[in-house]
């Protein structure tokens, strides 16, 4: 999977944000993840809360399902940031699509953030899975990772890989490269087990 990273001016305007965010879709291929900016749907005015005043919150769901099917129907997947209402109160969120029905929703203060890693040539991490899951982006070098029961790949610079609530995978750097990488969490915990032996790490 390959990563974009889609920057644009926000506005307070959802009609505007949201035209941003779909002619960006409509230029993406397949397979790929597209990144949008915090309140890029929404619009974001962390100066200034009072903006949340004026949000429609059917207006955002409306435009949520907008994205979803767009998003659905090229092949492709991206994660949105936008205020969203949780039951009487707006939260800063950031909205997940990736091929369901409805995208999933993670509150900005339950997430972990981004986190940058430095793996030198051959090393990586334990087994080990996310209860909430990981998208992992490759910023220099090259990247080994393996889910349990999957074969091991390899990943290049720009190209991304998520892993899905609960399941079980190690990542490290290639055989002769180093890596930067860029983990994003979604909160929750993460369960460490065994060691990835020799064998594991070298089958292709």
């Amino acid at each position: 999977m390959r990563i974009r990273m889609a920057q644009f001016a926000i506005y307070r305007d959802l009609t505007s944000n949201l035209r941003h965010i779909l002619g960006v879709l409509r230029t993406s291929q397949p397979g790929e993840m597209v990144v949008f900016p915090e309140g890029a749907l929404s619009g974001y005015a962390p100066k200034d809360p009072s903006y949340l005043d004026g949000l429609d919150a059917t207006a955002i769901d409306d435009a949520i399902g907008r994205i979803t099917t767009e998003a659905n129907t090229i092949g492709c997947r991206c994660l949105v940031g936008s205020a969203t209402k949780d039951g009487d109160h707006w939260r800063n969120a950031v909205l997940m699509f990736d091929g369901d029905a409805e995208p999933k929703r993670y509150f900005k203060a339950e997430l972990s953030g981004l986190d940058r890693r430095h793996f030198e040539p051959g090393a990586r991490s334990a087994w080990h899975s996310h209860d909430k899951g990981q998208l992992l982006m490759v910023e220099e070098g090259r990247m080994r990772t393996q889910k349990r029961g999957q074969a091991v790949k390899e990943l290049g610079v720009g190209e991304s890989d998520y892993t899905g609530p609960n399941m079980v995978h190690w990542h490290g750097a290639a055989k002769s490269q180093a890596l930067v990488q860029i983990n994003v969490g979604f909160g929750g915990e993460t369960k460490w087990m065994e060691k990835v032996t020799d064998a594991e790490y070298g089958r292709d």
